[in-house]
């Protein structure tokens, strides 16, 4: 068995100041305070107190169904494909009805995000791409009237008219990471001092005019919400016959009471009846 002896530590005694400094100290109490360093301040224990109970209440309020999580919930739709079609009848030999122009979009997204516990929320909506297609003019060169623009550059139109087709825009097929429109809005968003943000990111669109095309949409949408002339004109003849028809035959029952010598009930006659 080795045993191995092992020594105390020796404690150190405790600095004096020196006899100068005694005397200074003595004479000056308050330089010994200004020399030390402060001492370390504990927290309170009130305070600490209250900091637990504020942690307590802050979890028990925020602990029902829509306070839990930061954020409650994300809703998104999204709709990859649609058109909108404008049609006519063509009474040929068959009635039936032709597409005329095609509206079609892409990726269209539209999102919610619910935040109770902090009182904000987010909505946001975007479009990939929208097209414009012309059915209504046979082989023409721009079939595409209205489409996103395409990032090669345009090459030159020559005289002939297989130069027109030079126009490129984006394809449905081609894939394009950068929506068309988006549109962002946020209330008390996260980590700003702002009550609301905006935010708006826009393309560029190419667009073509044509004339026929243009007539025909403006016809399409307004002329079932017009009236000619010509209609207004006969209406106003049919009424203005009828009103004549209607006071030839008060006057001629009024003429026949007078000669069977009984009571003649008098009747207002319209304004136009003295045109008679």
């Amino acid at each position: 068995i080795s045993m191995w002896r092992v020594r105390l530590p020796q404690s150190e005694p405790p600095s004096s100041p020196a006899p100068g400094r005694r005397t200074l100290l003595q004479w000056f109490p308050q330089l010994w305070g200004w020399n030390q360093s402060p001492p370390d301040s504990d927290v309170p224990e009130k305070e600490l107190e209250e900091e637990i109970l504020d942690a307590i209440a802050d979890t028990m309020e925020n602990n029902t169904l829509l306070r839990r999580d930061t954020v409650f919930g994300q809703f998104n739709l999204t709709l990859r494909k649609g058109a909108f079609n404008l049609c006519t009848t063509r009474k040929d030999y068959v009635a039936t009805v032709q597409p005329v122009m095609v509206l079609q979009f892409e990726n269209m997204v539209v999102g919610w995000e619910s935040r109770p516990r902090s009182g904000s929320h987010k909505f946001h909506v975007a479009l990939g791409a929208l097209f414009l297609r012309d059915q209504l003019t046979e082989d023409t060169a721009f079939p595409v009237l209205v489409g996103p623009q395409s990032r090669e550059p345009t090459p030159m139109l020559g005289r002939s008219a297989n130069a027109a087709r030079g126009l490129r825009f984006i394809s449905p097929g081609d894939k394009c990471e950068e929506p068309l429109f988006k549109l962002a809005y946020e209330y008390r968003p996260f980590h700003s001092s702002k009550e609301y943000r905006l935010h708006v990111v826009t393309r560029s669109l190419e667009i073509v005019y044509n004339p026929e095309a243009v007539k025909w949409l403006s016809d399409f949408f307004t002329r079932p919400h017009q009236t000619s002339d010509a209609q207004l004109r006969q209406a106003a003849r049919h009424r203005y016959e009828a009103m004549k028809l209607r006071t030839k035959l008060e006057l001629m029952r009024n003429w026949d009471h007078i000669l069977e010598g009984g009571l003649v009930t008098l009747t207002l006659l319209p304004a136009c009846a003295v045109m008679y």
